[in-house]
């Protein structure tokens, strides 16, 4: 069954991209991978997978994004990410208090210091593939 789905990362470089690329080679989408916020809003999304990487405090502009993600933009939302994890914790809380639903664990993904190195290992896209193929399908049987 084919679902509404996109895939969204802040920040839009490195390798956060590049686990946003894996999932979006699994599932497709209308739009390609995008960043926060994105050039195409969200719009009646059943599912999006947000990817963060981030400090110890969370940006204006994806606190922002997270606080306008309602029901009407997405009705259920994945998070990854790497960083404080209290920090990925606001951004969960974030989303909910927007009214949109925080499905499944959120996915603490390994992301090195050097911003070159953007390549997944085969471990860590079976990693993200898994957990994404689980999400996925618990959105399909709602």
């Amino acid at each position: 069954m084919a679902i509404k789905t996109r895939v969204l990362v802040y920040p839009e470089t490195g390798k956060i991209r590049s686990y946003g690329e894996a999932i979006y080679d699994l599932f497709g989408g209308e739009k390609p991978v995008d960043k926060i916020p994105p050039a195409y809003s969200c719009n009646n999304d059943r599912l999006v997978f947000i990817g963060v990487k981030v400090g110890r405090q969370l940006p204006d502009d994806l606190r922002l994004f997270c606080g306008s993600m309602d029901k009407s933009r997405a009705t259920y939302v994945a998070i990854f990410g790497n960083g404080d994890e209290s920090t990925i914790n606001a951004v969960a809380n974030t989303l909910r208090e927007a009214g949109t639903e925080v499905v499944g664990e959120i996915l603490n993904v390994d992301v090195p210091f050097l911003s070159f190195i953007k390549k997944l290992k085969p471990e860590e896209k079976a990693r993200i593939e898994e957990w994404a193929q689980k999400i996925f399908d618990d959105v399909v049987s709602r």
